[in-house]
């Protein structure tokens, strides 16, 4: 029972040991994040802690620096007092630990003593702190004070009470608070274990005790077997032991014999007492006299020693005494105000149920309007698509504008050319210009300028026909063209006949017309080839729109889904935007996020966490769309904290187990410990260095944790 207890007790201790170091490995962890949000905020004005801007100029001066900077030496430096005050805003807002902060434009520096310069074997600590920034001497200067490095204790104790009587008293001084500082951070230490330690306790007491009571009547039951089987050995042990006593008999006897003659001359029964009282008496006086001088010199030393400690302590004693009069007062005083605090606790906590309920309330109204802008954000692209198909029409128009303009253009072109002479109301053909147009020319500035000095042109048809007046629709002007392209040819072919023939006219008439068609040939197949180009542009726009707009909708809509379910919590909010709505895969997307229990920011203001966390969840609302095979993550762990690690590992569990196959690199224990398998990959050496494969079926060692939560989740289905 006696070696369970203390096993048990060894248990606990390191347990509260382990405890301890996670929660300080946890606190130095969230400083080093607050440091660098504090960067990011004020980069030109906050450079840094005290420990990482300045070196000593060698090792050996490394634990003097620290002895002297003490509590400045995490301290963080900053340009002014305005932005060490908006630092500590920010600390509060942030519920982090208080820092200590040295401004460099509030900084009273005392002016250095120069005549500690000429103590021989001595340095000022100014002069062994080194650093490449050169503002900081002044904090240096501010921090070490007139403190000096000695190279012995000799040599420091030799200038401390040997020396002026200024220094004396400094230094007493100087011992006196740091001796008090000690004493302070001593109690503050032993608090906090004392805090951890109890709740440690209660978390053994409520966990681990069943377990070690099994364990204790498991160790009972072997116990007593145990002693059974101790009974028989010692048996054994008793009959080994008799005839040991036998076997030594038979020596004795024999030496008896061989030693008869030297014990009768000397007077000594056997041989064995002379070995007893004379050679171990002289071994004891050598021992005895190497111990004598050996405790005789260490007595002297601690007497000294002693002597120094023991007015240390009696000034201490009496200080202390004081001390803990004024500490009972305060106690007191303090016993009373906790009274007060209770009463106004209690009420606080009414308060507090009062505001929770209002809380729920709002919530369920924010929900409320979280639903309607989402119908808004569906009714705002229903909206865009309708514009752009009107867009679209309203291009139709224009374009067939554009031809209709350019066809009119050419058949007055053709009537200037063939000096056909038409009635004009308003304008002349000589506004024409002679340049011929094409679809390539279209949108130009030439060609505006054109149509342009063209509209103010109007045909009189009053001279025309009524017969080609009613003409309305193409066919029937064709028709008409046809008819009286058929009289010209019949006139044509009389005037032929009747006239001088000449047969090289007719000849130049027919290359000229072949040119003309071919021309006209070419400009007709160019512009269908032109409208060809534009309609296919006009599908294939359209179809990159359409699928693009399928991608971005899903995305748009899973993404905040996928956040939420990272970040556990519903107040978190991710949405994506484009930035040209039109054509939006022209141009980028914008991605925002609004973290947990943080007011909206840009994405460059998040931390490394956040945006990690951010980043996944696009990855994953994409991947939503048209699912791939498998997965394969590199270290997107690098800067996430314990808690997200826990999120994001949980979140890829449940995705795994559900949809898709995943292939993660990992370096963090809280990340792959609650993979399905690991895969690791090592060095070994035989003649050559080769790599080795090692495997590990981690589905065999089922996780706690995970048990709790479906052993939850069954319970609730069972319960609804």
């Amino acid at each position: 029972m006696a070696e369970v207890n203390e096993e048990l007790n060894k248990i606990v201790g390191e347990l509260q040991n382990a405890k301890i170091d996670y929660h300080e490995g946890r606190r130095q962890q969230m400083k080093a994040e607050i440091l660098e949000s504090l960067k990011r905020l004020y980069p030109d004005s906050v450079f840094g802690r005290l420990l990482d801007l300045c070196h000593p100029i060698h090792k050996k001066y490394q634990l003097a620096v620290t002895k002297v900077f003490s509590k400045y030496m995490t301290a963080i430096v900053v340009a002014t007092e305005k932005t060490a005050k908006d630092c500590i805003r920010f600390l509060k807002q942030e519920r982090a630990e208080p820092e200590t902060f040295l401004a460099l434009d509030y900084l009273d520096v005392r002016p250095i003593n120069e005549k500690l310069r000429e103590i021989k074997g001595a340095k000022m600590l100014v002069d062994v702190v080194q650093t490449p920034f050169a503002p900081l001497k002044k904090v240096i200067q501010f921090v070490s004070g007139n403190g000096l490095v000695c190279e012995t204790v000799k040599e420091a104790k030799q200038i401390a009470f040997d020396g002026p009587v200024r220094l004396k008293d400094l230094m007493k001084i100087k011992r006196k608070e740091t001796d008090l500082k000690q004493l302070y951070a001593q109690c503050h230490g032993i608090q906090m274990r004392l805090k951890y330690s109890q709740t440690e306790l209660e978390l053994i007491k409520k966990k681990h005790l069943a377990n070690l009571y099994t364990e204790k009547s498991k160790l009972e039951s072997e116990l007593v077997n145990i002693e059974s089987q101790h009974d028989m050995l010692n048996e054994g042990v008793a009959q080994r032991k008799e005839k040991i006593e036998e076997f030594q008999k038979k020596i004795h006897e024999a030496e008896d014999a061989v030693f008869r003659e030297f014990c009768e001359e000397i007077g000594i029964e056997n041989i064995r007492v002379y070995e007893q009282e004379h050679v171990r008496q002289q071994e004891e006086i050598d021992k005895r006299r190497l111990e004598f001088e050996n405790q005789k010199t260490r007595l002297n030393f601690q007497l000294e020693y002693n002597r120094d400690h023991l007015q240390k302590l009696t000034n201490a004693v009496s200080k202390f005494r004081e001390t803990i009069r004024k500490d009972e007062a305060e106690i007191i005083g303090l016993q009373k105000d906790e009274e007060k605090f209770l009463k106004k606790v209690n009420e606080l906590a009414k308060e507090q149920e009062h505001l929770k309920d209002r809380l729920n309330v709002h919530k369920s109204e924010v929900i409320k309007t979280q639903k309607e802008v989402e119908e808004l954000r569906k009714t705002m692209l229903a909206l865009n698509r309708e514009a752009t198909k009107l867009q679209k029409e309203a291009t139709a128009i224009e374009t067939s504008l554009e031809e209709k303009r350019l066809r009119r253009h050419n058949m007055l072109l053709e009537c200037k050319v063939q000096d056909l002479k038409i009635k004009l109301l308003f304008g002349s053909l000589d506004d024409i210009s002679e340049v011929e147009l094409g679809t390539e020319t279209e949108g130009t500035e030439t060609t505006s300028s054109i149509y342009e000095r063209e509209e103010a042109i109007q045909i009189d048809y009053s001279s025309l026909a009524e017969d080609l007046k009613e003409l309305e629709s193409h066919k029937e002007i064709e028709d008409h063209l046809n008819q009286i392209q058929q009289e010209i040819k019949a006139k044509e072919n009389t005037l032929m006949k009747t006239a001088a023939p000449n047969l090289r006219a007719g000849e130049k008439l027919q290359i000229a017309r072949d040119k003309f068609q071919e021309s006209i040939d070419a400009f007709e197949t160019s512009r269908k080839e032109a409208r060809t180009c534009k309609q296919e542009f006009e599908q294939v726009k359209k179809r990159r729109y359409e699928l693009f707009s399928q991608c971005f909708e899903h995305a748009s809509v899973a993404i905040d889904q996928i956040y939420k379910k990272l970040c556990r919590n519903s107040s978190a909010q991710a949405f994506l935007s484009p930035e040209n709505p039109e054509e939006p895969y022209l141009e980028g997307i914008g991605f925002n996020c609004v973290a947990p229990g943080k007011r909206f920011m840009p994405m460059d203001c998040l931390s490394g966490g956040e945006k990690s966390v951010a980043a996944l969840a696009l990855v994953f609302a994409i991947h939503s769309f048209r699912p791939a095979p498998f997965f394969v993550l590199d270290e997107i762990d690098a800067a996430l904290d314990n808690t997200n690690i826990d999120k994001v590992s949980s979140f890829i569990r449940e995705q795994a187990h559900e949809r898709f196959q995943m292939i993660v690199i990992s370096l963090k224990e809280e990340f792959y410990s609650k993979a399905d398998a690991l895969i690791g990959v090592c060095p070994e050496r035989d003649e050559v260095m080769f790599s080795q494969v090692l495997t590990l079926d981690l589905t065999q060692y089922p996780d706690t944790d995970d048990q709790e939560r479906n052993e939850k989740h069954k319970r609730s289905s069972v319960s609804e």
